[in-house]
């Protein structure tokens, strides 16, 4: 399932695939395609997120250690 729409995925995802396609590279490589490359930002955004106000308060508990 995806975070985001499907096409605000696949649109990024056009360049690396027709380069992909340019070079040669066969159909299920080991090397992840360019849609799941895709995937993988929008859902790294949202960690992000999710991480940051954790983050604050991490830096908050190092400061008052000696």
């Amino acid at each position: 399932m995806l975070d985001v729409q499907r096409h605000v995925v696949e649109y990024p995802s056009r360049p690396p695939a027709a380069h992909r396609r340019r070079i040669g590279t066969p159909k299920g490589s080991r090397a992840p395609g360019p849609f799941r490359q895709a995937v993988l930002v929008p859902r790294w955004f949202r960690l992000l997120a999710v991480l940051a106000p954790d983050v604050h308060k991490v830096l908050e508990c190092g400061r008052r250690l000696p």
